[in-house]
């Protein structure tokens, strides 16, 4: 519902979620993404996913979030903006790729080791805050070693677990 009720507040006719702990976020990726946002309610770059974890782009119409808002019933549809959206088959989804597979690199902050990478992926640009993802990409290449230290993390371990309730790893610890 906030998504729903910021989106009616400021007449959106087009939404588009980034999240906050994807700080190497590009613009250009959401550019791209935009200009194939045509012909269907969601589009996003996570459902089969081809991108560094870090650069998960949703875009999606106000009519299907509006629809969502009054038809998600369970817990984790309530909790989580989209999931309603992409899996009840209600609504035209697409997939943006990219040209080649690096689903298996993690570029988000979501426990102190990732906080560790992105650290010192800035401190490499420092002082240039205009690297694209490409330009991380080539680090990665030319320098894994500062990428290894958060590689063991499981994908999507801090999600709902369908309860509508998020069970973090680290809560447990």
């Amino acid at each position: 519902s906030r998504y729903y009720h910021a989106a009616l507040a400021y007449n959106a006719d087009i939404i588009v979620r980034i999240t906050s702990d994807c700080p190497l976020y590009d613009p250009h990726v959401l550019n791209k993404m935009l200009s194939q946002f045509t012909t269907c309610d969601y589009l996003s770059n996570t459902a089969n996913r081809t991108f560094p974890r870090g650069l998960d782009t949703e875009i999606f119409t106000f009519k299907s979030l509006e629809k969502a808002a009054k038809l998600a019933k369970k817990p984790s549809e309530r909790e989580h903006v989209t999931p309603f959206i992409y899996e009840s088959g209600l609504f035209k989804t697409e997939n943006y790729n990219c040209d080649e597979d690096h689903s298996n690199k993690r570029w988000t902050v979501d426990e102190a080791v990732d906080f560790e990478v992105i650290s010192s992926i800035y401190d490499y640009f420092s002082p240039n805050i205009e690297f694209n993802w490409r330009d991380v990409l080539s680090l990665q290449e030319k320098q894994p070693e500062l990428f290894k230290i958060n590689q063991h993390l499981i994908r999507n371990e801090g999600t709902s677990m369908g309860i509508g309730q998020k069970l973090w790893k680290r809560a447990k610890e």
